[in-house]
């Protein structure tokens, strides 16, 4: 290193002047402007996870997964619970239930619309969530880009 030298005192001087100095400290400026970037970044994902009551990108990913779960699965369950509702009433001698078109089932059923209501609910906010979900990690990805740019440049 040209620029530093040990005056008599045996303090270190820096030659400002010095070109080895001057691009070693051009080099340290762009560095901490790829840190300011990156950090400036880091917030914006860390604020758009947060949104979401999650403490990661991964569990962000996780919740992402159970909504389209919740999504997927409600007609299946709805179908099975359908079904179990419909055998329990013809297994107790409800010979409307046996007798009823399926169409017309449903309304003989206890409680089987109350939870389809609420199935289909779930299913609604869960497509919904999913929308936001997305949207978000949509822009994280591309952050997670910029950041990689920055670094790499």
């Amino acid at each position: 290193m040209g620029y530093t030298h040990v005056d008599g005192s045996g303090t270190v001087t820096v030659d400002t002047g010095n070109p080895e100095y001057m691009a070693l400290q051009s080099k340290i400026a762009v560095l901490e402007g790829k840190l300011v970037t990156v950090d400036a970044l880091k917030t914006q994902v860390s604020a758009l996870i947060g949104g979401h009551s999650v403490p990661s990108l991964r569990a962000l990913r996780e919740l992402a997964a159970h909504h389209q779960n919740t999504i997927d699965s409600a007609p299946v369950r709805a179908f099975d619970m359908f079904k179990m509702k419909r055998e329990l009433a013809i297994e107790q001698g409800n010979a409307a239930v046996r007798l009823a078109m399926p169409s017309e089932v449903a309304a003989l059923l206890d409680g089987y619309q109350a939870e389809e209501d609420a199935l289909k609910a779930a299913q609604t906010a869960s497509q919904a969530a999913i929308v936001a979900i997305s949207a978000d990690l949509t822009t994280i990805d591309g952050m997670a880009m910029e950041a990689r740019a920055a670094l790499r440049d």
